[in-house]
């Protein structure tokens, strides 16, 4: 993975916009790693009522197609951002892509099945409206787990799709996704 293309996105870097300059809210790697894992298996748990043959119907169906990671979620979410290397910004606006999708399209349901598909393919298109150097879809399908970049563009496209096409996220959005995910990410479980 050490010789993939890279080019500039000609969106240009706005986590100047995303930055708070009080520092409050302000995510580590770790902090991050964990609110995302745990969020993600929040999903999963509420609906964990899904059989494991489920599959997903209609617009969800793409992101249960394929592969099911041998790996735990946690452990996905470290590969994740250990290849993919974006700045904090972009894991808080693909958070904030996947609750509108999920508030928008309420028979939607986030299982075991396609979480990491989901979450990955939010992740990718958070990192190609936010930063300023992306990957190929070719390097982006590796470090997802998924059969080649043509898989990589289908779970892109219908992601982009479920979002009607709009990747802006206001401020006060990016804010608040911002301090709910330093909430989860910081809080002790026993």
């Amino acid at each position: 993975m050490d010789n993939v293309g890279l080019y500039d996105s000609p969106t240009g870097s706005l986590d100047s916009h995303f930055d708070t300059d009080d520092g409050a809210n302000s995510l580590n790697g770790y902090t991050l790693k964990r609110a995302i894992s745990r969020e993600m298996e929040a999903f999963c748990y509420m609906n964990d009522d899904l059989e494991s043959g489920h599959s997903c119907k209609g617009d969800f169906e793409v992101f249960s197609a394929g592969k099911t990671s041998a790996l735990p979620l946690k452990r996905f979410v470290e590969r994740m951002m250990k290849y993919i290397s974006c700045s904090n910004s972009a894991y808080v606006v693909a958070f904030c892509y996947i609750h509108r999708i999920m508030d928008r399209q309420k028979d939607l349901r986030i299982c075991p099945h396609n979480s990491e598909n989901l979450l990955f393919a939010a992740t990718v298109t958070a990192v190609k409206y936010l930063e300023d150097r992306v990957h190929t879809n070719a390097f982006y399908a590796k470090v997802g787990g998924l059969s080649g970049y043509t898989e990589m563009n289908r779970l892109e496209f219908q992601f982009l799709k479920l979002m009607n096409f709009d990747l802006a996220v206001p401020a006060e959005e990016y804010r608040t996704m911002e301090s709910y995910l330093c909430g989860v990410g910081a809080k002790e479980l026993y």
